[in-house]
């Protein structure tokens, strides 16, 4: 591995050094080294080239749609809506081409989401409205000072001041008006905290107020079953197949009974407060699940602690969570500390549970925006003595790296580590990257600029997960995947890589992983690409363009000037080239046809100009569509001598083109020495 990597670097390092050994003379030279450089970049970055020449059509498709959405956005007044705060613009993005485009993308698993905030408030209320319970359901009141608008289930409720209001019948809390008092985007719409959007302390108090208000609702079993249900449902509408979710597995689930016996409990019958019942009842639905819907591949999930837990609270959730992984290995896959993590424990603070009790961990860490000398948390260990907290938010990094975390939850701050970064990367520990909920939370206001995007390109693994997106008021994950498209500049093979990264750093085992790509995953994938191509290559894209007063122009050939012998990669821009997107590019430089042409964008296409060894100027027209060719109005030069002289060809010099080769064997020596030093290094370490 070692030794692949050292060839990699310095393959990288050797083309750059190439591109950089001299000032390009002429434009001829430049493109040669631009073409080289941008080919060393898509190295060190591995990208690949799509699959299929399906794929690459498809690509081409979504490519316009994003295009077309851009524009589009200029037009409004909110502007782009990949840089607005996305509680301004869901219904946008929502309703976008793209949105629409992206939605049944095949998109594997959401690894990162806490189970009773992932399904919308909405879903839930409405689940609660239909069922039998409804009777039961209780509400604390507007004005109450510590919980207002918290919901919850009693037969006959406990008293307290104000009291429980009951719901049913009463027109002063309807659904209606009860879920405007639930979800963070309704919060940040009616205050003025929703203008601070880089303070994440200021949004993660909205969000705190909201945590318990209506999740408690899911303890009561019948509302518990349907709400999974919903989640799978909801999922598979949008490409998901496999959860992994977040919850604290300690849970006592119950029934509402009225029977005397239970009056002491407010009419609740507790079932297990171990956590057994509730895992096997999970279990059960999976599996049923997957019975109607072959394609689901299932359900596991991560227990949870707050990491505002006392010591000895921490340990004690650890230990139930080893003895009910022992139990259910195929169910509970290991441990998380959760919550705020400014202001929150660090993770050194756990130290001793977490070396003591071994688990995997899938630890949320450097979900923050400060620094490392700075101290956002305020809590304090034994007040008597003055023990304080640890180390800033920021430093969880080391320990999440020193305890071998499966994932990393967020990373957000690694960017400011770029040493953890590079052991991130040769450890490949995938992060698990939930763009709403930074922008929302106060991290990225502007998503074009989140640092997931450097990680991936570094080449961290990512996957994409919701987080909370209940709470913050939707369901629909396409919304991060949206973002994700529209605001990095990824592409159809992006996508399908983070897609499969969702299975390949999976907690499935290597055999159920190559099931779920190869025997669920891959099937949807094709089904996708096969109906997407269907639909590019129906779209009229001439009639749209001359609807929309928009005609194919072309700007300028670059370089307009290459050699006489050999082929010249020649770049065509211009504008609205897309009625080439289903259809065979081709290119004439004079009467001579290109020996290859092809579509990049509805603004690039490239021309391999002809070999025809001598020296002229030709005019280059391009056919978008395989038919008509068009007149691009614009001049090719040959007058180089071929590959990296870039000299005016002299006939009357026998020995042209000798200095290249002269050349050759110095820089292949400087090569070999170089990667002879770098393995060398490399295996000395």
């Amino acid at each position: 591995m070692k030794a692949a990597a050292a060839v990699v670097v310095v393959v990288v390092v050797f083309a750059v050094d190439v591109v950089f050994s001299s000032f390009p003379e002429n434009e001829y030279s430049y493109f040669l080294r631009r073409d080289k450089l941008m080919e060393a970049e898509r190295k060190f970055e591995n990208r690949m080239s799509t699959d299929s020449q399906s794929e690459a059509t498809v690509n081409h498709y979504l490519a316009h749609l994003k295009w077309r959405e851009f524009t589009r956005s200029a037009g409004r007044a909110r502007g782009f809506s990949a840089s607005r705060p996305i509680e301004e613009n869901l219904k946008d993005i929502a309703d976008s081409e793209v949105y629409k485009a992206l939605e049944k993308l095949p998109k594997g698993g959401n690894l990162h989401s806490h189970e009773n905030h992932d399904v919308s408030r909405k879903t839930l209320l409405d689940i609660v409205w239909n069922s039998t319970d409804f009777q039961y359901l209780y509400i604390l009141p507007r004005d109450h000072p510590d919980a207002p608008w918290n919901l919850d289930f009693f037969v006959n409720p406990p008293r307290t001041e104000p009291s429980w209001v009951k719901v049913k019948d009463n027109d002063q809390y309807t659904k209606e008006e009860i879920l405007r008092h639930q979800t963070l985007i309704d919060a940040l719409s009616s205050s003025s905290s929703s203008r601070y959007t880089t303070d994440s302390r200021l949004r993660w108090k909205a969000m705190d107020d909201l945590w318990d208000r209506s999740s408690p609702l899911i303890s009561n079993i019948k509302i518990k079953q349907r709400y999974i249900g919903a989640m799978y449902e909801k999922g598979l509408e949008q490409g998901i197949t496999y959860f992994e979710t977040r919850k604290n597995l300690i849970e006592e689930i119950y029934e509402l009974d009225p029977s005397p016996q239970y009056a002491s409990t407010f009419g609740r019958r507790y079932l297990d407060e171990n956590g057994d019942e509730e895992i096997e009842m999970v279990e059960r639905w999976a599996r049923s699940f997957a019975d109607l819907h072959p394609e689901f591949i299932g359900h596991r999930r991560i227990s949870t602690v707050k990491r505002t837990s006392d010591s000895g609270k921490f340990l004690s959730n650890m230990a139930s969570v080893v003895r009910l992984r022992e139990k259910y290995p195929d169910h509970v896959i290991g441990f998380d500390a959760v919550g705020e993590e400014d202001a929150g424990y660090a993770l050194a603070h756990y130290l001793p549970q977490l070396l003591k009790l071994r688990l995997p961990l899938y630890l949320h860490t450097a979900e923050t925006n400060w620094p490392d000398d700075v101290m956002a948390s305020s809590l304090v260990d034994n007040p008597n003595v003055g023990q304080y907290d640890l180390f800033p938010a920021l430093m969880n990094m080391y320990e999440a790296l020193l305890l071998n975390a499966s994932r990393i939850g967020h990373g957000y701050g690694f960017i400011k580590h770029p040493y953890l970064l590079h052991v991130l990367k040769q450890r490949r520990v995938p992060m698990e990257i939930c763009i709403v909920s930074n922008q929302l939370l106060g991290y990225t206001p502007d998503v074009r600029n989140h640092p997931a995007q450097h990680f991936y390109r570094y080449g961290i693994p990512i996957v994409l997960g919701s987080d909370d997106a209940g709470t913050f008021g939707y369901d629909n994950f396409t919304v991060d995947w949206y973002l994700a498209f529209m605001a990095w500049g990824l592409d159809l093979q992006d996508l399908k890589v983070i897609a499969m990264n969702s299975l390949r750093y999976s907690a499935l085992s290597q055999t159920e992983k190559q099931t779920a790509i190869e025997g669920k995953w891959r099937p949807m994938w094709d089904g996708y690409i096969a109906e997407k191509l269907r639909e590019a290559c129906e779209r009229d894209f001439a009639e749209e363009a001359r609807r929309e007063n928009r005609t194919v122009s072309f700007a300028r050939l670059l370089p307009a000037e290459g050699a006489t012998h050999g082929t010249t990669k020649v770049h065509v821009l211009g504008r609205n080239f897309e009625v080439a997107i289903c259809r065979n590019v081709s290119c004439r430089f004079g009467a001579d046809r290109s020996p290859s042409a092809a579509y990049l964008s509805n603004y690039h296409v490239i021309c391999e100009a002809p070999d025809l060894r001598r020296e002229t100027t030709v005019e280059v027209s391009v056919s978008l569509d395989g038919v008509e060719f068009l007149s691009t109005g614009l001049l090719f030069s040959y007058k180089y001598a071929p590959a990296n002289t870039a000299k005016p060809v002299d006939h009357s010099n026998p020995a042209n083109g000798v200095t290249m080769i002269k050349k050759q064997p110095t820089r292949m020596l400087l090569f070999l020495l170089l990667l002879i030093q770098f393995l060398y290094i490399e295996f000395q370490n």
